[in-house]
């Protein structure tokens, strides 16, 4: 999801999307090996690349506009089901200003469904919008480290700018906090910062189960992602797994950390076959 430049919103009705996408197998092996999964894994935020190639990003700007910064701060997933190979999806997304909430968020939602209404997956985002001056801050403050870190239990390869812009063209992000260094240092950061898409997207190298996407996998699924400091270019990090298998549900708790602290946490939860 973009980190987009936006005012401080004022009250106004939810806008509305649709748009239609499919599941492509060179798309799905392009993010796949790009994240570091294992040859014929599915990336489980696959549909935020479809989000990238819609009318998401220019609606955002109509929600907010040009005077502040939109923060991604929370991303799930929840599958219903798995992905079949050349189907057409329809999706509808909804973008909602909550103004009450300090502050402001805004929360985006996504169905994709089949062409028989049958819901496939539903994204939802929260993106918390600052003044620019404040954004600058909550980027480069360190993340408050209020949970014990457990240990290294996954050490992540060093993401370069080259994976970075990889991604970028994937995905439709090409906001130039991530691609541009002097924009980057304009916000107190050293370097760059990695999309927290991608973040979350990289934890799932440490899943115990790996994900196919094949119908044999459970459902429901649910993948969820908190983001608490950017990860920058070239920034060591590794994940701190806990692993729970309780009354028929699996689920891991994945932390990537890095020396500052905490920079996402992550959860995968579904029922066992």
């Amino acid at each position: 999801m973009p980190h987009l430049s936006s005012p401080a919103p004022e009250p106004r009705s939810a806008l509305q999307l649709k748009q239609t996408a499919s599941y492509q197998r060179s798309e799905a092996r392009a993010l796949a090996s790009l994240l570091g999964l294992d040859e014929g894994a599915v990336s489980l935020i696959l549909p935020m690349l479809w989000l990238g190639k819609s009318d998401l990003a220019s609606a955002l700007y109509d929600c907010v506009g040009p005077d502040h910064f939109a923060l991604h701060e929370a991303q799930e997933f929840f599958y219903h089901g798995p992905w079949q190979e050349n189907a057409t999806y329809h999706g509808e997304t909804v973008l909602q200003p909550e103004p009450a909430m300090d502050p402001t968020r805004l929360l985006i939602t996504t169905d994709f469904k089949t062409g028989d209404g049958q819901v496939v997956v539903i994204l939802k985002s929260t993106l918390r919008l600052l003044a620019k001056a404040e954004a600058a801050q909550s980027l480069s403050a360190p993340a408050h480290k209020t949970r014990a870190m457990g240990p290294i239990d996954f050490s992540l390869p060093a993401i370069d700018q080259a994976m970075i812009h990889d991604y970028a063209s994937l995905s439709g992000d090409d906001n130039p906090v991530h691609l541009d260094v002097s924009t980057a240092r304009k916000l107190g950061l050293s370097n760059t910062i990695v999309h927290g898409m991608m973040v979350m997207g990289l934890t799932q190298q440490a899943f115990t189960k790996p994900f196919t996407g094949l119908d044999a996998d459970p459902f429901p699924l649910r993948f969820t992602c908190r983001f608490l400091l950017p990860l920058l270019s070239g920034q060591a990090a590794g994940i701190s797994k806990k692993t729970s298998d309780q009354d028929g549900r699996f689920s891991e708790r994945l932390t990537v950390l890095s020396d500052d602290g905490p920079h996402a946490m992550a959860h995968i939860q579904y029922h066992a076959v």
